[in-house]
């Protein structure tokens, strides 16, 4: 292993390799990666007591009474010691990473969807939920660790399946935990603002996701959204074939390997005139928003890259499936539409409303209910406040996850991006404000949820509470009909 050549590397019986010591077992070797808060250096000794027969650090460190192996970067060298214990499986899976601002879940949802339309078995690793070998998995985080993403990956080879699709972010990249990854292809949907409290700047945000392509093989593929410039950025830093995918506009486009224009659009879903390399077909995307037609389109052109039949791909996007917490509709018998949506930036927010915007049925107003996160980039509140306004006509601000920062402080900042702030409702308790926008709402209205999509917790002053926005939805429509009974 690189960084290891000039060492003399002990014959040692291994059974496991870990980054963090409080789950070191008997036989494992600890890795100290240095974080962004703490160095793992710091609880060598523990992982020892814990039963470690080797660490692997970025220095020499004295008195542990077993081999200390000294690399240039730990946080890599964790994963490529976990691809090398679990037998280089990503030799044997084509994994596909998709990566971009916003999308990505839906994005990966779809493409898997097609593999296994077009009958081939395909692992899901993401946001919402890991699927690997037919077996749902938690997912804690939207890309995982190094040890837990290489067990799926030997997990998905035990279980025959030729592919796995996994969401990779920008914290994924910057942090190495995606080292010792064959990527096949690389998907790229959007960069907007976002994860800049971490990054600290767009420029420094792009150049994390430019390494995922810059992984990929000379015969790999990159797909790119033609509509996006970093998309130039990242086909200058690959080596690797690059396709592009465009959602159009009046006009279907014509350089594009894949592309659409949309010619109808409504609450079930989007009615395309569908371009995949030399086919053209009229097609009902059952999805709902331009956006998904991107996400739609970034599936099919990495689909069609690798493999998959064009037929194939197309009559898969016709049977697409929806994704949990992505403008997923809360049932109710009567009363106003209500959907719940994850979107948490101010392009999402600002896309995901303006798509609404002309859904609204007649005479009905759009009613947005959405928060900023606590403990992550302030700078992006005002402008969450100003793209919902835009194309709402009620903002309910409320909390989303304030975490160790005060909910009115949040949502203060919010407001100060609002052109008429007093004309917004303000409810810092979630609950309330979801159920004080479905109380006022007509029954023409249409409810927009946004912020935690699929998210089945609240965290608020570091603790997490349970708290589902579509079950409480749920439950203020209920209540709401009780009453008109």
């Amino acid at each position: 292993m690189a960084g290891l050549s000039s060492q003399r590397v002990p014959r040692l019986p291994v059974q496991g390799v870990c980054g963090d010591s409080r789950r070191v077992r008997a036989g494992d070797v600890f890795v100290a990666v240095r974080g962004t808060r703490v160095d793992g250096a710091r609880y060598a000794a523990e992982a020892v007591a814990r039963g470690a027969v080797a660490v692997v650090a970025e220095r020499p460190l004295a008195g542990l009474g077993v081999p200390c192996l000294v690399v240039q970067d730990a946080a890599s060298a964790l994963g490529h010691l976990c691809d090398r214990l679990r037998g280089r499986p990503s030799a044997a899976v084509r994994v596909t990473g998709v990566t971009g601002t916003n999308g990505k879940t839906t994005t990966s949802f779809l493409l898997a969807a097609l593999f296994e339309s077009a009958g081939q078995r395909c692992g899901l690793l993401g946001t919402v939920v890991n699927r690997v070998g037919g077996r749902p998995r938690p997912a804690r985080m939207t890309t995982p660790d190094a040890p837990e993403l290489h067990e799926a990956l030997a997990a998905a080879r035990s279980a025959g399946e030729r592919d796995l699709v996994m969401e990779v972010s920008s914290h994924a990249l910057d942090q190495r935990r995606v080292a010792g990854v064959r990527f096949r292809c690389g998907v790229f949907t959007n960069l907007t603002r976002d994860h800049l409290d971490y990054h600290g700047s767009l420029e420094r945000y792009l150049d994390a996701k430019a390494r995922l392509f810059e992984l990929l093989p000379a015969d790999g593929v990159a797909v790119l959204n033609a509509r996006d410039p970093a998309s130039e950025v990242l086909a200058a830093r690959t080596t690797a074939h690059v396709l592009r995918y465009d959602p159009g506009g009046a006009r279907l486009p014509a350089k594009a390997d894949v592309a659409a224009r949309v010619l109808a659009e409504d609450l079930s879903g989007t009615e395309l005139d569908l371009r995949l390399g030399s086919r053209r077909r009229r097609l009902r995307l059952p999805l709902v928003g331009r956006f998904n037609v991107e996400n739609a389109l970034a599936a099919a052109t990495a689909a069609w890259a690798l493999g998959c039949d064009g037929e194939e791909v197309l009559a898969g996007l016709r049977r697409a499936p929806g994704v949990p917490g992505r403008l997923e509709r809360v049932p109710a018998p009567a009363g106003p539409t209500v959907l719940v949506d994850y979107a948490h930036t101010p392009d999402a927010l600002g896309r995901v409303a303006e798509t609404l915007r002309p859904l609204v049925p007649a005479g009905g107003r759009l009613i947005v209910v959405f928060g900023c996160g606590g403990d992550r980039d302030r700078g992006k509140r005002p402008l969450m406040g100003a793209a919902a306004e835009a194309a709402a006509d009620l903002c309910v601000v409320t909390s989303d996850n304030p975490r160790s920062e005060e909910p009115e402080a949040i949502i203060a900042e919010i407001l100060a991006g609002l052109r008429a702030p007093k004309r917004a409702r303000v409810h810092p308790d979630r609950r309330e404000a979801i159920g004080a926008a479905i109380a006022a709402a007509r029954p023409s209205d249409l409810v927009l949820i946004a912020g935690k999509g699929h998210e089945r917790e609240q965290i608020v002053a570091g603790t997490a509470l349970p708290f589902d926005d579509r079950e409480v939805a749920a439950a203020a429509l209920r209540e709401r009909a009780r009453r008109a009974a």
